[in-house]
């Protein structure tokens, strides 16, 4: 990597956390940064079921008649392409979910909906063609 690169990329990051306001959080699933081939476009499912069934309060169990059955997903399309001989990764990711309360909870009821749409992008300023995955 160029020597210049990175003091650039450390002074950009210094930056971007003093004018923040606020700290969030960001998860990243194993292969989501690799590159394709340039013209590959993928349509991906990220899928989680959960199912909780019991209260605690200070280590003790409250309750076993209770439950909450989670059904969360993301439907995520990106395409590999270059603009000025960069690489970038265009993406739409389209959240969604289910929501079921079971025992003291059946009252709520099953609840589903579908999240606000986010446009994204991933860009590669480094690409080294030798290397594997470097999206030529």
């Amino acid at each position: 990597m160029k020597s210049y690169i990175k003091p650039l990329v450390g002074m950009v990051g210094i930056t971007s956390i003093l004018l923040s306001n606020h700290l969030y959080a960001l998860d990243v699933d194993a292969g989501d940064y690799d590159t394709a081939n340039l013209g590959t476009s993928l349509a991906l499912l990220y899928l989680q079921h959960n199912e909780r069934n019991s209260i605690y309060e200070n280590s003790q169990k409250t309750n076993n008649n209770i439950g909450l059955d989670s059904n969360i997903g993301i439907l995520r399309f990106v395409h590999y392409t270059r603009i000025n001989n960069t690489l970038i990764a265009p993406q739409i990711l389209i959240p969604f979910g289910q929501l079921k309360g079971n025992g003291d909870l059946s009252n709520s009821g099953k609840r589903s909906g579908l999240g606000d749409i986010i446009l994204s992008t991933a860009i590669w300023l480094y690409n080294d063609p030798e290397k594997k995955n470097s999206g030529v």
